[in-house]
């Protein structure tokens, strides 16, 4: 048992003593106030009716027949002719309330001798009578068991439930036991001791359950017929009844440990009823959890399609209104890009991929140098100018002195021509620096403007070009 067990049964004890107290107060504090008010009434007229009596000496009267009832010697009418509290069967049943730890307290022993015996006697004899009580209350048992099963073939037939049965059972075996050992005892003792039903059954109760207050004990009345039996028979009635409290208390003990185990494994099923509920409950949440969070990332991807396609959609009329713009030329190179740029397929690798993005790359940079008239008119234009100023250069050399002569006295230098030419000429080679890199570049795939055929439209363009030039 665990310690806060423990504590909480402490506490309600506690708690019931104090009602327990409560309550005694309340009922028989009244009762002894006026217990005390009547004894010093008939002590104050005695004394008045009595003057040659003094307080001490009736004061010292009261004590020894205080000491003379705690020694078993009743005070009233003639002591010598009552019998003795410490004969044969009197001690015997004073030495069964010592073992059976009842002690009522109404005689004790009053030498030494006789308590230092007595300590020792309780020593030994009361796990002895645990012993006996032990196998009587086994064998009361086995008794009643036996009689509890046939009460339940008897039930059985009436299609019951075990549960009921037993209960009806133990009522049964109860009442039984109680009628047996309660009823039969308490009529005897109000018929012989001469006590209410109220006062017989209050015995009965206070001596089987090993209470023993003494205010009411068997065998008081010295009238009693037989009263050297009676008192050991009344001590066999009480060794039979504490046999049978045991057995009741061993069997309720039993039936609360069945209880308690049904109750746990009742407990033990809920929870787990409980856990598999709590476990029901956490899957279906995380299912509409995921449904949700697949709807909303279906609606999301949904909106970012429909946003790309509205991005593209924007793009490409934007991208169209640029074409428009454009030479036939660069729109005839734009649309073969766009022919070719999904050409890729799904099952290409993304190396494969990168290097044709590369390729086409190279390809558009290719395609925008060779599709521009412009920077080709200028290049084969300074061409052009380059062959037309070889040529006059060559026709200056070969002019007679006298015509030179004649620049010289109108003030034309030809010189100074010629190093204008020269410098045109310069410019000339750095224009067409860039030219050779065109047709030495590598051959593009996937479309690209083969190089013998730039070189024929490059010698097409020169010639063209020279018709237009010379004279």
């Amino acid at each position: 048992m665990k310690w806060k067990t423990v504590l909480a049964i402490f506490v309600v004890v506690v708690v019931y003593l104090v009602i327990g107290g409560l309550v005694f107060s309340a009922l028989e504090q009244p009762f002894e106030s006026s217990q005390k008010n009547t004894i010093i009434l008939e002590k104050s007229e005695f004394l008045q009716n009595h003057s040659c009596v003094t307080r001490e000496q009736l004061d010292k009267l009261i004590q020894h027949a205080i000491d003379a009832v705690s020694a078993g010697v009743s005070p009233i009418g003639e002591t010598s002719n009552n019998s003795s509290y410490w004969d044969l069967g009197s001690a015997f049943f004073f030495a069964g309330t010592v073992i059976t730890t009842i002690g009522y307290g109404n005689i004790a022993p009053s030498t030494e001798g006789g308590k230092i015996f007595c300590i020792l006697y309780a020593l030994f004899g009361i796990p002895l009578f645990g012993f006996l009580l032990a196998g009587i209350g086994d064998q009361l048992g086995t008794i009643f068991v036996k009689s509890i099963a046939k009460v339940e073939k008897v039930l059985r037939h009436k299609q019951i439930s075990q549960t009921k049965i037993r209960v009806i059972s133990t009522i049964l075996f109860i009442l039984a036991g109680c009628i047996v050992f309660v009823t039969i005892p308490a009529v005897i003792f109000k018929h012989i001791e001469k006590w209410t039903a109220l006062e017989a059954i209050y015995f009965v109760v206070i001596t089987l359950t090993t209470v023993g207050i003494g205010d009411y004990v068997a065998g008081g009345n010295r009238t009693i017929p037989y009263k050297d039996w009676y008192k050991p028979l009344v001590w066999f009635w009480i060794l039979v009844g504490l046999a049978y409290f045991a057995a009741v208390l061993s069997m309720i003990g039993d039936w609360l440990r069945v209880i308690s185990k049904k109750t746990k494994e009742e407990v033990e099923e809920i929870k787990a009823h409980a856990a598999e509920w709590k476990a029901n409950v956490r899957a279906e949440f995380r299912e509409t959890r995921r449904r949700l969070s697949v709807e909303i990332h279906d609606k999301l991807q949904r909106a970012a399609t429909i946003r790309s396609m509205e991005r593209r959609r924007l793009g490409l009329e934007q991208r169209a209104h640029s074409l428009d713009m454009l030479s036939p030329e660069k729109r005839a190179m734009f649309a073969s890009l766009d022919t070719n740029r999904f050409k890729t397929s799904s099952q290409e690798s993304i190396d494969s991929k990168l290097n044709n993005l590369r390729l086409k790359a190279e390809q558009y940079d290719k395609h925008e140098q060779t599709s521009s008239d412009d920077n080709l008119f200028n290049r084969f234009g300074s061409v052009t100018k380059l062959a037309k100023r070889n040529k006059n250069k060559d026709l200056k050399k070969n002019i007679p002195e006298d015509i030179r002569k004649i620049y010289d006295t109108f003030g034309c230098n030809p010189m100074d021509a010629e190093k204008k030419e020269e410098e045109g000429e310069n410019e000339c080679n750095t224009s067409l620096s860039n030219l050779p890199e065109y047709p030495e570049s590598p051959k593009l795939e996937n479309g690209s403007i083969p190089i013998q055929t730039k070189e024929k439209e490059s010698k097409q363009l020169l010639e063209e070009k020279d018709q237009q030039t010379s004279p």
